[in-house]
């Protein structure tokens, strides 16, 4: 008899300990259940890096309101702090309540030359906010029901911060046209194959299915080669690859 009682004050000490552990709900047999379907019914989350610019906010942010109308999804625009302006700041004001937003910290690109293009200075802050992104991705992780992360085409390093932080997929958003995303995939062969300057081509570059480029009309990032422009997106190119999809 003692011992029968003994072990009917453990298994309610146990139940009381369960209860309080679980915010006053007691769940006797299939806790990890419940608290796997409970998850399951959190509406899908997304996170977006939005590399400096209206020009990129805009078309991710319009992504993000389609998720949403359309599939039930919520998600945050992580957009970097030293870009922000009051333009920005209105327009974040007024998106839909399923979309939040997060400011990267600005970082320290002083020793960048002064005449450092646009591309170069994205891409250099994308890569130097890798630490403060995995923190911020790790967040998410804790708070919402983050399921995939989506860069644009200038953050490819930024991958190294979903990766850390256990992001299950990752996405690259492209709001380009076919015709550039195709000469970006190809860049790396074609940095190989083609020395020189395009300007300085007698041929013009050929595509798989793209009409051929007159080597004056390839874009700007890509007209000298010497420039750190230029290999950033080589790199950029080279990343591309490891995304589950671009989504154009």
């Amino acid at each position: 008899t003692h011992d029968s009682n003994q072990t009917g004050t453990d298994d309610t000490r146990r139940a009381t300990e369960m209860e309080e552990a679980n915010g006053g709900v007691l769940c006797r047999g299939g806790t990890a259940e419940a608290g796997a379907g409970a998850e399951a019914r959190r509406p899908p989350h997304v996170a977006m890096l939005v590399t400096p610019g209206m020009g990129h906010l805009i078309p991710l942010a319009e992504l993000a309101k389609r998720l949403a109308a359309r599939h039930g999804v919520t998600a945050t625009l992580i957009t970097f702090a030293s870009t922000a302006s009051a333009t920005q700041r209105s327009f974040l004001a007024f998106l839909p309540a399923a979309i939040s937003s997060v400011s990267l910290p600005p970082v320290d690109l002083s020793d960048l030359p002064p005449g450092a293009t646009i591309e170069t200075l994205m891409s250099e802050e994308s890569a130097r906010l890798v630490p403060a992104l995995t923190g911020v991705l790790s967040g998410l992780r804790e708070t919402t029901r983050l399921v995939a992360y989506v860069t644009d085409l200038f953050g490819t390093d930024s991958f190294d911060a979903a990766v850390a932080a256990g992001v299950p997929r990752r996405y690259l958003f492209h709001p380009g046209n076919l015709h550039g995303l195709t000469f970006i995939l190809h860049l790396p062969e074609i940095d190989v194959s083609m020395p020189g300057e395009f300007r300085d081509l007698a041929e013009p570059v050929r595509l798989p299915g793209c009409v051929p480029i007159p080597g004056p009309d390839v874009m700007s990032p890509f007209q000298d080669k010497s420039d750190p422009c230029y290999r950033w997106m080589v790199h950029h190119a080279k990343r591309y690859l490891e995304s589950e999809a671009i989504l154009v």
